[in-house]
């Protein structure tokens, strides 16, 4: 029998997963730029002491904060407000600018603290703590397969495209690149058929009844209460930074 425990200072998964998906809702609930910035800080924190790579954590936020550009590009100028900067036909609102800041803020924490509590946790780790956890066994397979199904999507399309390069493709905006996009899409798509008659058929042959059977005893110790306290404090402590600054 073992303990199931994630990779961020051997804390419980299931801590982690709740103390990650609270987190995650008093930053969405915040919405004061000090009481953001105090939590882009904790979850920092938290990304640090986590010893998270590095690596994975730039990956994320690029991609994150990817999104986050186009609302730099619009929200400024298309949200109402006291005028700030008039360029041209265009103008900057504060209130537009604020609003950019402090979903840029929030976005940030929450992907900060979802790398630092659950960057090495596997799926097979995950769906048992969401079983554990009672989570209704529907939704645990469909996010469970789900990405499975896309680490497996992403994989296949990387080689087809490798292999398209290597045949001298070259991508332009022509009526040859969409013929080949077009052809590799169906491809991946009779590919990712395939292989989900192939996972079924598997799951059958080892005896998979609706259940993760795993050995595991979950068991909370010292250092996942004191997680829970400290996350729980500072919670309280933006809330309460959030209603003397609001």
């Amino acid at each position: 029998m073992t303990y199931e425990k994630s990779a961020w200072c051997g804390f419980d998964i299931r801590v982690s997963l709740c103390v990650a998906v609270s987190w995650a809702i008093v930053i969405a609930c915040v919405n004061t730029l000090p009481a953001l910035s105090l939590a882009l800080l904790i979850s920092i924190c938290l990304v640090l002491a986590s010893k998270s790579s590095l690596s994975a954590l730039g990956h994320t936020l690029r991609h994150v904060n990817l999104f986050v550009l186009f609302l730099w590009v619009f929200t400024p100028f298309c949200t109402q407000g006291p005028p700030l900067l008039t360029l041209g036909y265009f103008t900057i609102t504060s209130t537009g600018l604020t609003l950019s800041l402090a979903v840029t803020l929030k976005v940030n924490a929450i992907a900060c603290v979802v790398v630092g509590l659950l960057d090495k946790v596997q799926l097979s780790q995950l769906g048992q703590a969401l079983e554990a956890l009672r989570i209704p066994q529907k939704f645990v397979f469909l996010i469970i397969f789900t990405a499975h199904a896309l680490q497996i999507l992403r994989q296949e399309w990387l080689h087809l495209t490798q292999a398209a390069k290597l045949r001298g493709f070259v991508a332009a905006t022509n009526l040859h690149t969409y013929k080949t996009l077009a052809a590799l899409i169906g491809i991946l798509l009779i590919k990712s058929f395939e292989h989900a008659q192939r996972a079924y058929e598997a799951l059958l042959l080892r005896g998979f009844a609706g259940h993760f059977f795993a050995p595991t005893i979950w068991q909370l110790h010292r250092q996942d209460y004191l997680l829970i306290a400290l996350v729980f404090l500072a919670s309280c402590g933006i809330i309460l930074l959030q209603v003397f600054t609001n």
